[in-house]
């Protein structure tokens, strides 16, 4: 049985906009679960990002980009979807952090075939390690190659801003994965959307598109105001559930926005390559803490407001039953009318590539890298060098 049939779904497409293959496993192990997530899900699209480093699942992969380029080569020669990637770049965080050492990294990206870029580096933690604004003249050239280019940028902007309050407000797993912001050594919410407002200023030509609604569904009038001044600004879909219960608390409010929006609003589980290992789980393709977004996506966009349900920890949820036309656009026709047919992938770069990956992290190149993980990422290149030769 599928996610739709389930759950009593629309028989409508979905394109998921926000997947990442964090966790370090064989390529043809994160192959698997993305095919039974497309099948599940009924998926006419995905696109992976690339996280390099920042993450709380896995601190740093230089070889995330060129997995993400094997997993979209063998996802689209299967045809069950088309998969789309964005490539991320690495920070060193001393001298080599130059403005030509940024240009270069999505200079290669695009030279490889990526279809975008992906950017954390708003979320406070790597706000707080970078030491300057996004806005730094060190990210220009950056900036404007993926401006000029027409590409696609996601960006991950701050966490909820009760973040930055009184610390008990936080439950104790937040605190325990450093989500506090509270302590007066973090750039302030407001300081954060400031320098992405400069960005969008020198750059209104930039596809860029943030994360989780940015959010700001707390924050109807700022959210706004982005849409309406920058015009090629665009949110996703992607939870937290705070909201969703922005969503219930106000329904028409929130559906007036998306109606307006539809067109510029994408959706998104930040699903993972794990799945738990229960023989239910596997069978139904439920993937750890995010198949169940975008079951919680879809209840909230398509059920009826009788359709209540309670979610921990925000209480009653409350569906806002949007009309088709709508979710048409959110869930697939505004991922495919951005990426299209997909950029082609360079294969002889990509071998070059991942033979420059291979010979650096066999001769230590990368003291960031969990050592632990050196011959599972070392056979991973050598697949990815025998496929694309």
């Amino acid at each position: 049985m599928t996610n739709a049939e389930l759950n009593n779904f629309r028989p409508l497409p979905i394109s998921d906009t926000h997947i990442h293959y964090l966790y370090a496993k064989p390529l043809e192990e994160s192959l698997g679960i993305f095919k039974t997530f497309i099948e599940y899900f009924g998926m006419k699209s995905i696109t992976l990002l690339s996280i390099a480093q920042g993450s709380g699942h896995r601190g740093f992969d230089p070889t995330c980009n060129i997995k993400g380029l094997y997993l979209k080569s063998r996802i689209n020669g299967d045809g069950a979807a088309r998969a789309y990637v964005y490539g991320s770049p690495i920070h060193f965080y001393d001298e080599r952090d130059t403005a030509e050492g940024y240009l270069s990294q999505v200079e290669k990206m695009y030279e490889l075939g990526v279809d975008g870029y992906k950017l954390l580096d708003g979320k406070p933690a790597m706000r707080k390690a970078l030491g300057k604004p996004l806005c730094d003249p060190v990210f220009e050239g950056m900036y404007e190659f993926i401006e000029q280019k027409g590409m696609p940028l996601k960006i991950h902007m701050n966490d909820p801003r009760k973040y930055w309050g009184p610390k008990e407000l936080l439950t104790p797993g937040q605190i325990a994965r450093g989500w506090w912001c509270g302590d007066g050594t973090y750039p302030t919410f407001d300081e954060v959307y400031g320098e992405l407002e400069a960005i969008l200023t020198r750059h209104p030509k930039l596809k860029l598109c943030i994360a989780h609604m940015g959010y700001l569904t707390d924050d109807y009038p700022h959210a706004v105001r982005l849409l309406e001044q920058f015009e090629n600004l665009t949110f996703d879909l992607t939870p937290g559930a705070a909201t969703f219960k922005s969503f219930t608390d106000n329904p028409e409010l929130w559906s007036e926005f998306l109606e307006r929006y539809s067109h510029r609003i994408f959706l998104g589980s930040d699903t993972y390559n794990l799945i738990e290992d229960t023989e239910e789980n596997v069978a139904r393709g439920i993937f750890e803490r995010s198949g169940g977004r975008i079951t919680l996506v879809r209840r909230m966009l398509e059920h009826r407001a009788e359709d209540s349900f309670e979610y921990a920890p925000f209480g009653t949820l409350r569906p806002i039953n949007l009309p088709d036309g709508m979710l048409k656009n959110i869930y697939t026709e505004n991922a495919l009318r951005l990426h299209g047919e997909g950029r082609e992938i360079n294969r002889s770069a990509a071998i070059r590539e991942a033979e420059r990956l291979h010979y650096e992290l066999s001769h230590g190149a990368y003291p960031e890298f969990n050592p632990e993980e050196l011959p599972l990422e070392l056979s991973n290149l050598e697949l990815i060098i025998k496929h694309f030769s």
